[in-house]
């Protein structure tokens, strides 16, 4: 995609909504040169979030960037406490339908490494060839990055700084023509959490007519944000792992090993039921030359996982050595002891599952 077509969707969003402003103002020359330099900034807004996007690093390929369509796996989607089979097995094809079926409010809600990043741009870049159906530009926000109100968040992005430009975004917002992606809604500080949730549901109330998509980790509260229909990202099935391996390796001769690999291990869920989420299947794939196996041990397989989760993936996967905030302010390796020491006790309890009152007891 080029930029004439970015200025093309522009130009079919926004013309008859700026001109039925400008038809409002007495100062006509100004009000126009305004709107001008604003279209230009969300024009180059625009451009570079799909141009970042369109080309992107993963855990796979952190060296350089590759064609986001060559490396995307579609991951499905289920609706949250669904029993219906139509709501059990998902994939997004029309951005509007899918977002208007669910009143303009989604969440995706799913472990680390599931993939709700990567939907959420595939998102993004679909709803800019979808823009006759939608109707709206597409917004991606990192909610770790805001510090301020969503509204000034908008204005720095798009550089707003005059009143009349300021106006015709609330235009703009008041005629819901952006569609707003909210990346990481349990990466926000503990301490800005409460601020900005507050911010994020004020913000959905008053310009409800735009469509809204947060992502978020388990159990950090946006489950209950009244106004979200809540779907998951379902595992990977053992057709979809082989697949997967084949869209992210050139080599076919690698990736046929590391499938005849699991194939042979089908049999050892503990471990193979970890391949099913595809940031651990990257993990095997990448370390597959060194250790071309599957670890006989659930140990080996567990540090693995614990040293991915803990500060591989962030270091690969977020900007600017972003390490997610841990509650306790503790190091990894002081977490680590006292998992170490919390499974000792448990294990000669004979417990294996636990609730947040054994859990609390024992950490005290």
């Amino acid at each position: 995609m080029n930029e004439f077509v970015i200025l093309k969707m522009l130009d079919f969003l926004f013309r008859p909504l700026t001109e039925n402003l400008i038809n409002q103002m007495k100062n006509k020359k100004d009000v126009k040169d305004k709107i001008a330099s604003l279209y230009k900034n969300i024009n180059q807004y625009t451009f570079s979030i799909y141009n970042k996007f369109s080309k992107t690093k993963t855990f796979l390929h952190r060296n350089e960037p590759v064609d986001f369509d060559k490396i995307y796996f579609d991951i499905s989607l289920q609706k949250m406490g669904a029993f219906d089979k139509k709501e059990v097995n998902i994939n997004i094809e029309n951005i509007n339908d899918f977002f208007y079926k669910n009143n303009g409010c989604i969440s995706f809600v799913s472990f680390a490494g599931s993939g709700k990043t990567m939907l959420t741009k595939k998102i993004f870049l679909k709803s800019i060839y979808q823009y006759e159906d939608t109707k709206k530009l597409p917004i991606f926000v990192e909610l770790r990055h805001i510090d301020c109100s969503i509204l000034k968040y908008l204005e720095n992005i798009l550089k707003i700084n005059d009143d009349i430009s300021r106006n015709v975004l609330i235009n703009l917002l008041d005629n819901g023509t952006f569609i707003f992606l909210f990346d990481g809604y349990d990466e926000i500080s503990i301490e800005n959490k409460k601020v900005l949730s507050n911010e994020i549901e004020t913000f959905i109330d008053h310009y409800s007519k735009n469509y809204f998509l947060i992502t978020s980790r388990p159990q950090a509260g946006i489950e209950t944000f009244a106004r979200f229909t809540n779907y998951s990202l379902k595992d990977l099935n053992n057709k979809q792992i082989n697949e997967f391996i084949l869209k992210q390796l050139d080599d076919r001769e690698l990736a046929n090993k590391i499938i005849s690999v699991i194939e042979e291990n089908r049999t050892n869920s503990v471990i193979t039921e970890y391949l099913k989420n595809p940031l651990l299947l990257s993990m095997f794939i990448l370390e597959f030359e060194n250790y071309p196996e599957i670890p006989t041990k659930k140990s080996i397989f567990y540090r693995n996982v614990y040293d991915t989760l803990c500060t591989r993936h962030d270091s690969f996967t977020k900007t600017g050595a972003y390490q997610h905030e841990k509650k306790s302010k503790l190091p990894s390796e002081i977490i680590e002891k006292i998992i170490e020491l919390f499974s000792f006790l448990s294990f000669f309890e004979q417990k294996y599952s636990f609730d947040k009152y054994y859990l609390k007891n024992k950490l005290d």
